[in-house]
């Protein structure tokens, strides 16, 4: 006589519930590094098109951030690059330490078709390009997903290594745990370059 083999409705709804108690732990972990790489390769490729936008505009026009004023600027970003849209006096919250942690009004607010976005008070009419800090640069922040969330500032683990600081220096102790969707940015001469060890760590880590 045969006999037939099978589980009983107890051990699937056992196996059943071990899986999904696996799944609930790893999935927003998952989701977590999944993000972030979306949004390192988002905030690398917007450092890239900005960089050959300029360069872009120093073979064919002979001119780069140094040679104009914020209204120069904003028309090679125009000129240069597929813009969505500009938007004058938005005011963006970014989270992140205690000076970003506020509402904090911005020029220009660059909407790329991407979904990225480019935030700097020195864009515009009247702005010079040169004299907006002592360094002779100007800052920005690449937004890799435009105005939605999470808005938060890259940092290092260590808050101290995430301060802004000279386009050359670099912390090696730098290490970001979780890519976010914010990167300050400086921008001047031929380049525009991480603005801090946060942003510099993730754009170098080879991820």
């Amino acid at each position: 006589m045969s006999k037939n083999l099978g589980f009983t409705l107890a051990e699937v709804l056992i196996t059943l519930g071990i899986i999904g108690v696996v799944a609930a732990l790893t999935m927003p972990a998952l989701i977590n590094s999944t993000k972030g790489a979306q949004f390192t390769a988002a905030y690398k490729k917007a450092l890239s098109v900005m960089n050959q936008a300029v360069t872009l505009n120093v073979a064919q026009d002979g001119e780069n951030f140094a040679d104009l004023d914020g209204q120069g600027v904003l028309d090679l970003f125009k000129n240069r690059m597929n813009i969505l849209k500009t938007e004058t006096g938005l005011s963006y919250t970014i989270t992140g330490d205690d000076t970003f942690d506020q509402e904090l009004p911005y020029q220009i607010v660059i909407f790329l078709n991407d979904g990225s976005a480019f935030i700097s008070n020195c864009l515009g009419s009247g702005t010079i390009v040169g004299d907006c800090v002592e360094s002779n640069r100007c800052d920005g922040w690449i937004d890799v997903n435009g105005s939605k969330g999470p808005n938060k500032m890259i940092q290092c683990k260590n808050p101290s290594d995430t301060a802004y600081d000279t386009p050359k220096t670099n912390s090696p102790d730098c290490e970001v745990d979780t890519p976010t969707d914010v990167y300050p940015v400086f921008f001047y001469d031929q380049v525009v370059t991480p603005a801090t060890n946060a942003a510099r760590a993730v754009l170098y880590s080879g991820k």
